[in-house]
């Protein structure tokens, strides 16, 4: 019951329904018009054909008359012999087997005198419609029941008569009347008005499925519209979904459009919330600071070591704004600016030095496995950037006295980078954690913390790339930081 309802009330079913009673209601208006106009193109061309065969025998009438009397003699002859004919004509679809026209003759008075049947001789007729017009000087024809007995009758019961003026000296003698039988007429109606209908369903058939393609069609660029909306408005930037129909492009742009203004607006409230809220902590400390320092009598030592902690403090503030510009310009990205074969141990080896001295202070190891021939496609930069951030994490998570590794291999499907530390590995409640902005853990020795903004950095750096990071703890002990670059993002360089 709720499907039924649910498919009620959906716009393709009703935009469907709207067609199908559309084209059904034309379809039936057509048909009904169609048969109207074959019945009467039918009876038309039929009395046409009357007229010309009553006025043809009326003529050889009149050219037999003796005395001014019409002579039937030769009719009573030829008119059994004409009907005991046996016909196969092939009519198109009918086939006919035997005459069907009757006809009768009436004197100048409307009585008949001859009569094809021989049911009619010696009966008035000078009331019906197509004696009477005619002995008046007019075109006579009606359609009535072949039994001039019966007052009503079906259709198929009628004939078609048409009559035609015997003259003799411009004057009217008598009239001659041909009959056509409705069901001789309507078997040619009825084989036409079948294949109407058989069209007309065949026409309807096609309309209908086309209809439902169509309607199909549109049903599913709506509802990939729709599906792109709820994920907008979940907050989630997926990839506008291709759509062929060129009236629904342009809201799907707008649609686009609108969510990037909306999100780079909330970026920007979002972004300044939380400056605002990293920076105050320690513009406290400096505005504190330089209250002592503008003291008299403070001891040199004391000078010192609060200018020392104003520099520290303002690096570290230098520090943060740097990294929120470098995570601001990579979230508002939504491609690589170009690409190119960027070679992995070449890489790894140029940020090395930039660690040295830390490396020394831990008396670290480092060990470096990747093939001086690996290469991945991507942004120079952003993946250096990316390498340089896991170094730096685990250099400061990894214990004294052990070993930093630096591996790259070559898997089915992608390319992963691994940097393994010596440390004691990621806390449970730290993991959900590790990628938002602003969210760092306690350095194990120093117990300061980062700014919270490095692994946000590579997790949009490697989205950008069609990668991703992982942190995991290692088997071994320690955490594994992995970069994974698939195979069917690895495009040819592109500058």
């Amino acid at each position: 019951m709720n499907y039924l309802k649910k498919l009620l009330g959906s716009f393709s079913f009703r935009l469907y329904l709207f067609f199908f009673l559309m084209v059904g209601g034309a379809a039936w208006f057509i048909v009904s018009r169609s048969l109207q106009a074959v019945d009467v193109s039918v009876s038309q061309a039929a009395e046409e054909v009357l007229v010309d065969t009553a006025n043809l025998l009326a003529e050889q009438l009149s050219h037999e008359l003796q005395d001014g009397k019409i002579k039937v003699e030769k009719l009573r002859e030829q008119v059994p012999a004409y009907l005991q004919r046996r016909l196969h004509a092939n009519i198109y679809e009918n086939v006919k087997t035997r005459p069907d026209l009757q006809l009768y003759v009436t004197d100048a008075r409307g009585i008949v005198i001859f009569d094809s049947t021989g049911l009619a001789t010696g009966q008035d007729f000078s009331q019906w419609r197509d004696v009477k017009l005619t002995l008046s000087g007019q075109y006579g024809a009606r359609s009535s029941p072949l039994d001039y007995r019966r007052a009503t009758a079906d259709e198929e019961e009628k004939g078609l008569f048409v009559a035609a003026p015997i003259v003799a000296e411009d004057r009217v003698v008598g009239v001659l009347t041909v009959v056509k039988g409705k069901t001789y007429l309507g078997d040619y109606v009825l084989n036409t008005n079948r294949n109407i209908k058989w069209y007309a369903v065949m026409v309807l058939a096609v309309s209908l499925l086309t209809g439902a393609f169509i309607t199909w069609w549109l049903w599913r660029s709506i509802r990939k519209l729709s599906g792109y909306a709820k994920q907008l408005g979940r907050g989630n930037h997926v990839e506008q979904p291709k759509i062929i129909h060129s009236e629904f492009k342009p809201l799907a742009n707008a649609m686009e459009s609108m969510y990037r203004d909306l999100e780079g607006k909330e970026y920007v409230e979002n972004y300044v919330h939380t400056l605002a809220h990293e920076l105050k902590s320690p513009l406290t400390g400096m505005i504190a600071t330089t209250e002592l320092l503008q003291r008299d009598k403070l001891p040199a030592d004391a000078s010192r070591q609060f200018i020392g902690n104003l520099h520290a403090s303002a690096t570290r503030m230098a520090a943060l704004i740097e990294r929120l510009l470098q995570l601001a310009a990579v979230e508002n990205r939504h491609q690589l600016e170009y690409r190119q074969q960027v070679n992995l141990a070449d890489c790894v080896n140029k940020l090395m030095p930039d660690f040295q001295h830390r490396i020394a202070a831990k008396n670290l190891t480092v060990a470096i496995d990747i093939a001086d021939d690996m290469q991945v496609s991507g942004e120079p930069t952003l993946i250096a950037g990316c390498i340089s951030n896991l170094l730096d994490n685990a250099i400061d998570f990894t214990r004294h006295n052990t070993t930093l590794q630096v591996k790259a291999q070559l898997t089915d499907d992608a390319q992963i980078v691994s940097i393994i530390d010596g440390g004691e590995g990621i806390a449970d409640f730290a993991r959900p954690r590790l990628f938002e902005r602003f969210f760092s853990t306690a350095r194990p020795h120093s117990q300061q913390r980062s700014s919270g903004l490095g692994l946000a950095f590579v997790k949009q750096a490697m989205a950008l790339h069609g990668g991703q990071v992982t942190l995991d703890n290692h088997p071994d002990g320690g955490t594994v930081a992995r970069l994974i670059f698939p195979l069917k993002h690895q495009s040819l360089p592109s500058h």
